[in-house]
């Protein structure tokens, strides 16, 4: 019988130190309850697989080669159908009174983690084996490559659906252990059949390229799964969001100041405690407030001043409590702002007063471009775009930017800001900018709209009435910032109409958009109603029913007997008032009733002409 050498020695006291780091690293010992023996031994196995790479690390490090492979392996291999034993001794009543285990695996999960391992070995191959000339001669290794890889990934549950009630790490955690355990026995494997070193940083290169593009996957799936905690606008690129009209308004009569209906009650403590208490260090937005509400009528026990984005401040209150809200916090830092409007307005009585400030996108632009020199503050300003406008209206990259920023001094347009308000219950009455931020004054004239999805995508649509009154949808390109249908009343009421019964100056329209109808490229989906036959290519454009009621009998009635167009006359007689433009719409319809093929190419060259050479704009 041969002595057993030194080096057998230390691969005692190596094997010694692995299995003991191994076993308290994945508490294998520890007593358990188990639905089955396979479950018991999963901690073994992945002790095991463990300790083999530990050991083979050892072993290189402290550079002992001097054994017997075969020796090594047999021995291994024995100590672990020991433990295997001894476990199935002392688990086997509690395994027959267990049941098993039923575990769900993912197919998407299964074939996106094969093609990235396919990935992986044929970086290993042809990087550094420059085709398949070493796999046909070296077999074994890819074998055992793909061996040691589905062995990981088997003993971890690897292809199981994301679990997102478990939050990321935890449902992380099985796909990390796999990518260790594969590193352990890939380093095993390399020791066991001796390759060179070069050969070897290439087999672990293989493995950090799997595990990285495994782990980005896994992150882009759980970010893309997990919903986005925030009211953000939700895009649909290929859906058509119908575009909600609110036409049943008339212009107002001037309202004066806000004057709560308190049975007469009238009080200067609210009035004075606001401009010596709250507002003393900003008298501007005092007088802001008292020019625009009759502060006497103000109860000050009903009466509510805060600085601050927690939501709990307005949720404490009972609902229906309060005659006037004030918070000096801005909104752009309100995670969930229609949620909180929301709240608002529950608490608020009716015509109730909810007084706020956020930062516009172009006060941004202004704040950040004037803060620094001229190409460095747009160099800045460009990637604030980036971050703060282009990634919270994107799918998927809003779910990061709201993990990251929590919501935080958010980016959005006075529109939609404004829009928001109306959306959640309010109606402004003013609005002023002070100190780079917009104030605005509004009251609660109703409940929050019932509306899922008030923002809407690329492209909508608009109920209209076509060819014997029948209601069609109207496609065209959206040009207006988010929530800006719900500013039509606002818009009406606070700006002035220019020639063509348009709204001049109007906020609601995006830079973007005005390129958009500059160029006519906002009207181009209404081809889609073309091609279906609801419009002709010149015609009278489509009305809403309300609109239409504007006009007068004899013309709704030659209207409905035709089909809407996409060129309206319009563009020919060049009209500013509404009057002028009924005029010329009749004239129309009288000559195409008389003789429909020349009229249409008369107006049509006639259209084109002004569009093309006097630059008659889409509006």
């Amino acid at each position: 019988m041969v002595a057993p050498t030194s080096e057998y020695y230390y691969y005692l006291l190596f094997y010694l130190i692995s299995a003991a780091s191994t076993s308290l690293f994945t508490q294998k010992f520890k007593v358990k309850s188990f639905s089955g023996f396979a479950d018991a031994t999963k901690s073994y196995f992945i002790s095991f697989f463990l300790m083999l790479g530990l050991l083979a690390f050892l072993a290189n490090f402290f550079q002992i080669g001097d054994i017997s492979r075969t020796t090594l392996i047999l021995s291994l291999l024995f100590a672990l159908i020991i433990e295997l034993i001894w476990l199935r001794l002392r688990l086997r009543k509690e395994i027959k009174a267990s049941k098993s285990l039923k575990i769900i695996l993912s197919t998407q999960s299964f074939f996106i983690e094969i093609i990235l391992f396919i990935a992986a070995l044929f970086y290993l191959i042809f990087n550094r084996f420059h085709g398949l000339d070493f796999f046909l001669n070296n077999a074994y290794l890819i074998f055992g490559f793909f061996g040691t890889w589905f062995a990981a990934v088997s003993i971890t549950h690897h292809f199981q659906p994301i679990e997102l009630s478990r939050g990321f790490w935890k449902s992380s955690w099985g796909h990390i252990k796999s990518y260790v355990i594969w590193l352990a026995l890939t380093g095993f494997m390399i020791f066991i059949v001796r390759l060179d070193e070069t050969v070897r940083v290439n087999f672990f290169q293989s493995v950090f390229l799997y595990s990285g593009l495994s782990f980005s996957f896994l992150i882009y799936f759980y970010i893309k799964r997990t919903p986005a905690d925030t009211d953000e606008v939700n895009l649909k690129f290929l859906k058509a969001t119908t575009y909600q009209e609110f036409d049943n308004f008339t212009m107002p009569e001037e309202s004066g100041k806000i004057l709560l209906e308190n049975n007469g009650f009238s009080s200067p403590q609210f009035d004075e405690k606001l401009k010596n208490v709250y507002l003393k260090k900003d008298i501007g937005l005092y007088y802001f407030i008292a020019n625009n509400i009759e502060l006497n009528s103000i109860d000050i026990m009903k009466s509510m001043v805060i600085r601050s984005s927690d939501l709990y401040n307005v949720e404490v209150f009972p609902d229906e409590s309060l005659d006037f809200f004030l918070n000096l916090h801005q909104m752009n830092d309100m995670r969930r702002l229609n949620l909180y409007f929301i709240e608002v307005n529950k608490k608020l009585v009716n015509n109730g007063v909810f007084i706020g400030r956020f930062e516009p996108i172009r006060f941004r632009y202004k704040r950040i471009v004037e803060s620094y020199p001229f190409y460095l503050g747009h160099f800045f300003y460009f990637f604030d775009f980036i971050w703060k406008r282009a990634f919270p209206k994107l799918p998927f990259l809003k779910n990061i930017y709201f993990e990251l920023t929590k919501g935080k001094n958010r980016a959005f347009s006075l529109a939609e800001g404004l829009g928001r308000l109306y959306y959640c219950g309010f109606e402004v009455t003013n609005f002023a900018a002070m100190n780079n931020y917009l104030w605005f004054i509004a009251k609660k004239v109703k409940e929050p709209s019932k509306d899922k999805n008030p923002s809407y995508g690329p492209l909508f649509k608009m109920r209209r009435l076509g060819k014997n009154g029948k209601m069609i949808f109207v496609y065209k390109m959206r040009t207006m910032h988010p929530y800006a249908e719900y500013l039509q009343k606002l818009v009406f009421e606070k700006f002035n109409l220019q020639e063509g019964g348009k709204f001049s100056n109007d906020f609601r329209i995006t830079s973007w958009g005005r390129f958009l109808r500059k160029l006519w490229l906002d009207e181009f989906p209404m081809f889609i109603n073309f091609f279906r036959g609801e419009l002709k290519l010149v015609g009278v454009r489509p009305l809403s029913q309300h609109y239409l009621s504007l006009y007068s009998a004899e013309l709704r009635e030659k209207r409905l007997r035709h089909k809407p167009g996409l060129i309206p006359p319009f563009y020919k007689d060049m009209p500013k008032t509404l009057e002028e433009i009924m005029a010329s719409e009749m004239r129309y319809l009288i000559a195409y009733e008389k003789n429909p093929f020349l009229t249409d190419i008369n107006y049509l060259f006639s259209a084109l002409f002004n569009i093309f050479i006097k630059r008659a704009r889409s509006a």
